[in-house]
């Protein structure tokens, strides 16, 4: 076997924070990610009870310790940025779910919970127990949600498998793109 060093011209980066990175935060929305990793995390512990118990019916593939990561990305993504994961995605989606119904300036720290936040936390959870008010009916459960108004389009229980849906998602897009760049005569002769 042979090793052969790959190069590249993308630049990588090591991110190295203070107090002082910390400080210039915005207290809003560090609270509002505490609250997303909190409730991340009891979500997922209570998936794994119910497992336990017998209730949730198929697998439930929890992503306990992730929640950081999730909370993170989903933080600069809008409803317009799609998604799709694999078959540990509850935190990804949990995440995308709860910034899709979050009003801007939301402050867990003074305002109410959001009751559209809440509900989309109880659907996905009823996805999860194979419950008809899920997502998708219940029948996609752990591994096969999908929810289009917050840019879910699907997650995938085939490890990898959302690589070649990612494509297909964004081929449309590139396609439509291409095909407006392009004179309105060019356009129509094809």
């Amino acid at each position: 076997m042979q090793r052969t060093p790959i190069a590249t011209d993308t630049p990588w980066f090591r991110l190295e924070v203070d107090d002082a990175d910390w400080a210039a935060e915005d207290p809003a929305d560090l609270a509002r990610w505490m609250e997303q990793l909190l409730l991340i995390r009891r979500f997922e512990e209570k998936i794994l009870e119910l497992h336990g118990q017998g209730t949730v019916h198929g697998p439930a593939h929890a992503s306990i310790g992730q929640e950081a990561g999730a909370v993170g990305a989903m933080s600069v993504l809008g409803t317009e940025d799609k998604l799709n994961g694999t078959h540990r995605a509850h935190h990804q989606i949990l995440a995308k779910l709860l910034n899709s119904a979050l009003p801007g300036g939301y402050d867990p720290r003074r305002d109410a919970p959001v009751e559209e936040a809440g509900g989309l936390v109880r659907r996905a959870m009823a996805e999860i127990m194979g419950l008809a008010e899920g997502f998708c009916g219940g029948r996609g459960g752990s591994m096969h949600m999908r929810w289009a108004p917050a840019g879910i389009v699907g997650t995938s229980a085939i490890i990898g498998g959302n690589l070649p849906h990612a494509v297909g998602y964004g081929w449309p897009t590139r396609c439509w793109a291409a095909t407006m760049s392009r004179s309105p005569s060019s356009a129509t002769a094809r």
